[in-house]
């Protein structure tokens, strides 16, 4: 039995880790109040559903009993040869019925430039965690369409959001925001049904930016969709592994670290090169 308390990216991996180990989830909740107790587990196993594992609700009254696999990745107490076992695992994703058209005519790259929502828990906080889009710029292209996969707050943050697509635009890329011109329930991808995007992925080319849920998506549900994973190297999560990992499994994960020495002219060209590689 796994045990998970919440359902962000690190419990789509609690999934897969469950679907390796041949066990259960169970849900539950670190909330006190009982009816928010009640409605938080819910919530989590609407979200965690689509993902295609067995679910338990724990009943009120009773401990967890699973194994919290999600604390120790935060710990970083899972050893490197576990993503070894766990790499090529693949979740049976439900089917989605939310199409998106605009998708289906160029090549699509999701970028994730900056992180502006994090839970903390991962000895980072979300401005550590951030690039500048410039040093993303070495990937743009006139003829590829850019997938906004940033979780952000759709209120305080849509300007800073819009600012980014007119600096794309402005130099001539296309930047697709989802909920912007179809799906408007989608916007802002935060608290959003994971499911919702699932069709959206299926469009994807590949995927460049900072770790976060749309990594976990990508390498447990959509594989095939080659990443650069960009990650500070003052975390937890032993990337490096996980990408080599993935790699020896035939996928082209590759996961580039930096952390505030490091010199963004050098690193915008370590991207440029390893996104060569996608191809």
């Amino acid at each position: 039995m796994i045990t998970v308390y919440s359902s962000f990216g690190h419990e789509i991996f609690a999934c897969a880790a469950s679907v390796l180990l041949n066990t259960d989830i169970e849900v539950a909740s670190r909330k006190e109040n009982t009816d928010e107790t009640r409605a938080d587990k819910a919530n989590i196993a609407s979200m965690l559903l689509p993902f295609g594992v067995s679910l338990k609700i724990v009943p009120e009254g009773r401990m967890p009993i699973g194994r919290d696999i999600v604390s120790e990745l935060k710990a970083g107490t899972l050893p490197d040869g576990f993503w070894k076992q766990i790499a090529g695992i693949r979740l049976p994703i439900a089917k989605s019925g939310r199409k998106y058209p605009q998708l289906q005519d160029k090549k699509n790259v999701m970028i994730i430039p900056a992180k502006w929502l994090t839970d903390g828990q991962c000895g980072l906080t979300a401005q550590q965690q951030s690039l500048s889009h410039e040093v993303l710029a070495g990937i743009f292209a006139e003829n590829v369409r850019y997938v906004f996969g940033q979780h952000y707050d759709k209120v305080k943050d849509m300007e800073t959001v819009l600012q980014l697509q007119k600096w794309m635009e402005e130099r001539g890329y296309e930047l697709y925001i989802p909920g912007q011109t179809e799906n408007p329930e989608v916007l802002g991808i935060r608290k959003v049904p994971h499911v919702e995007y699932f069709n959206m992925y299926a469009e994807l080319d590949a995927m460049v930016g900072i770790a976060g849920t749309h990594t976990w998506i990508g390498l447990f549900c959509f594989p095939e969709i080659p990443q650069i994973i960009l990650y500070n190297t003052n975390g937890v999560e032993h990337w490096a592994a996980i990408a080599e990992a993935f790699q020896e499994k035939g996928y082209r994960i590759f996961a580039i670290g930096y952390d505030e020495k490091t010199d963004m002219r050098e690193l915008s060209k370590k991207i440029t090169e390893t996104y060569k590689k996608l191809w």
